[in-house]
Order: structure tokens, then sequence, then C-alpha cells
């Protein structure tokens, strides 16, 4: 497995581990929105991988080989619809000391706030899996074939 695909799964593992740590309800609020705001930066620090390594070499590869441009070109819409929807969250839920407030205000906002990370963690999931399972492989097959 190439050293780009390891860092990335890597990045994945970091993502879970952070949004399951500020689904954990016994910790305080702020320090949830803190952890949050690392996953955000990770994330974001994800894609820019991404765009930067991965999809260049998808993207030259996808012009002479069909199936490797209908691959990038699903990863490549999805990922606008995930990436908007992620953003959205991690803007909603930004600032530690508000997001306390409005938990300690009432108790619907904590609900909310569960619902929309539980849903985050899903999107995030289900994206990870697609990912690790046709795009990366997809690379990796791009990457032997170059080194023939």
């Amino acid at each position: 497995m190439s050293r780009l695909i390891n860092r990335l799964k890597a990045d994945h593992v970091s993502l879970k581990l952070a949004l399951k740590n500020a689904a954990d309800f016994t910790r305080p609020a702020p320090e949830r929105i803190r952890i949050l705001a690392q996953a955000k930066t990770a994330l974001l620090g994800h894609l820019e991988k991404e765009n930067r390594e991965l999809y260049p070499a998808l993207k030259m590869a996808a012009e002479s080989d069909q199936e490797i441009y209908d691959i990038v070109d699903v990863f490549a819409t999805d990922m606008e619809q995930v990436a908007a929807q992620a953003m959205e969250f991690f803007n909603k839920y930004g600032d530690p000391a508000t997001v306390a407030a409005s938990f300690l205000a009432d108790v619907q906002n904590v609900i909310t706030f569960g619902i929309d990370l539980e849903r985050l963690i899903i999107l995030l999931g289900l994206r990870i899996g697609r990912e690790e399972a046709q795009l990366y492989p997809a690379f990796e097959d791009i990457s032997i074939r170059k080194a023939i």
C-alpha cells in the first residue's frame, strides 16, 4: 500500500476517533466543541491532501480510463455535498462558549446537537467507507500500472 493511502487511512482513523470523543456526552460541552474544532482542522487537512496528491493522479488516469473517470466523477460530486454539509455542522457548532451556553439554556439544544453530530458521523463514515473500498484501490491500481 502506498504511503499516501496509509496517511489518508490514518487521517480517517483520527477523524473517526475525534468524532467519537465529541459524541461522548460525559465530556463537558466546551471540551467536545474543542474536539470538533480539531476534527474540522483535521478534515480540511485531509481534503487538502487528497486534492493535492490523490485526485490529480486519478484525474490524469481518468483521461484514458472510463472506469477511473466514472469513479472520480461520482466521488468529486459526492465530496462537494459531503464537504458542504460537514462545514455547515462545524460552523453551527464552532464557538465553544456559545454552544455551552445554548446547552445550559435549553435541553432541546443538546438533543439537536446530538442529532446533528450523529448525522455527521454517519455521513463521514459512509464517505470514508466508500473511499477505502473504491477510491483508494483505484489509486493503488494506477500506482501499480505506473510502476510497471
